[in-house]
């Protein structure tokens, strides 16, 4: 191939790159406004992982009071875990809806690109 060539793909690939990574940083309001079913894709697939990864931090907070309880306060310990545990349910809860948003997303994208209509 020869070094032009090579160049050229490259620079091509750089560009695709930083565009999908502009479009995680958008808001989807404007994403939703340009139909950008890829963009939209990669937001809510970024937002799942950030909240999956709040929710392993409220977990990770439920066991340490868990560990390090309050000798003059066992139940209100308990109850601090707890409320951690309910916080990380909720979290992943909601990073389940993104992925299912970012494949929904993908899916819309997948259909648009088959279909003949222009």
């Amino acid at each position: 191939m020869p070094p032009s060539l090579r160049l050229a793909l490259i620079l091509s690939a750089c560009a695709v790159l930083l565009a999908l990574a502009g479009c995680v940083g958008m808001y989807p309001d404007r994403l939703i406004a340009r139909q950008d079913h890829a963009g939209l894709a990669l937001h809510y697939a970024h937002e799942a992982r950030e909240l999956n990864e709040k929710a392993h931090e409220w977990e990770t907070l439920a066991k340490l009071y868990e560990k390090h309880p309050d000798v003059n306060a066992k139940a209100e310990t308990a109850q601090f875990a707890e409320r951690c545990r309910t916080i990380a349910r909720h979290l992943r809860q909601a990073a389940e809806e993104a992925e299912t948003l970012a494949a929904a997303h993908q899916q819309t994208l997948s259909k648009n690109a088959s279909d003949p209509r222009p």
